[in-house]
């Protein structure tokens, strides 16, 4: 028994250290202070790319001039909520792959102020500005892990890559930045290599509205569903949290896993020292 207890403490050990080194990976954003909330534009209403860029344009702007609000944007995949919309790249100057062999990346669609508002490093270039339409030429903002598999001695802005199989051939995107690596994935998981596009240019009709504050965000839920409801009263407001909650949840697994271990090795200790006493 005593040597069952034992191989307990030290599997807990094990568990509880993972669990701590889990704790201090660097996910890339800054979670401090920010609130998420989901917003669907129903499609039999907002048929059009211009009705859905111009909803969020205005909400985003109405949020942003609410007391207490440092920046506000949008992201069609909030970081580690396991979101994984992927297509193949194309680099231009690079081999082009058939089918199945081209790397498959990341594709998040944000608004304007996104990687202020979430703490993202920009490391060179330019953010995505209200110029950024679809009539405008196509951009993209790549994070650091593509740019230095592509371009390792070279500057990655000014660059042009194109998504989807290549006989589908895609228009051209130019590179207007380089942005941190951030996970996208659950905090255990790795996550692909990542390209940002332009919502004003692909206006996705489902967004999580994402906004950085001075103080408790939770002080903002009120605010926003109201902003949201003076643009369209029939909107709900859903999934509603912190970025730290979405932090803590990410990783609700191993923490579970963590505790369990460590009862029952507690209990299995206290039963041997019984036991010898």
């Amino acid at each position: 028994f005593r040597s069952l207890s034992l191989v307990l403490l030290v599997g807990a050990g094990l568990m509880i250290q993972s669990f701590l080194r889990l704790q201090r990976v660097n996910i890339g954003l800054d979670a401090k202070n920010i609130l998420t909330a989901t917003v669907i534009l129903p499609q039999a209403k907002y048929r059009e790319d211009d009705q859905r860029a111009t909803f969020f344009k205005k909400l985003q702007e109405r949020i942003q001039s609410l007391p207490g609000v440092q920046s506000a944007s949008a992201t069609t995949t909030l970081p580690l909520t396991g979101g994984n919309w992927g297509r193949s790249i194309t680099v231009e100057g690079f081999p082009v792959l058939p089918v199945g062999q081209a790397p498959m990346i990341q594709h998040t669609v944000v608004r304007p102020d996104y990687f202020r508002t979430m703490g993202i490093r920009m490391i060179a270039g330019r953010d995505f500005t209200d110029t950024d339409t679809k009539g405008a030429p196509l951009v993209t903002i790549v994070d650091e892990r593509l740019a230095r598999e592509y371009w390792p001695n070279e500057n990655a802005v000014g660059k042009r890559v194109r998504f989807g199989p290549p006989e589908d051939n895609e228009p051209w995107h130019t590179i207007i930045g380089v942005v941190g690596a951030v996970r996208h994935q659950r905090m255990q998981e790795d996550t692909r290599k990542s390209v940002y596009l332009a919502h004003l240019q692909i206006p996705a009709n489902g967004v999580s509205l994402v906004t950085r504050t001075s103080s408790n965000p939770k002080d903002l839920v009120s605010a926003i569903r109201r902003e949201v409801a003076q643009l369209d009263s029939d909107l709900p407001v859903s999934r509603i949290f912190t970025m730290e909650e979405v932090v803590a949840d990410s990783i609700w697994q191993p923490r579970l896993y963590a505790r369990l271990f460590g009862v029952f090795a507690g209990g299995a200790l206290i039963l041997a020292l019984i036991g010898i006493y």
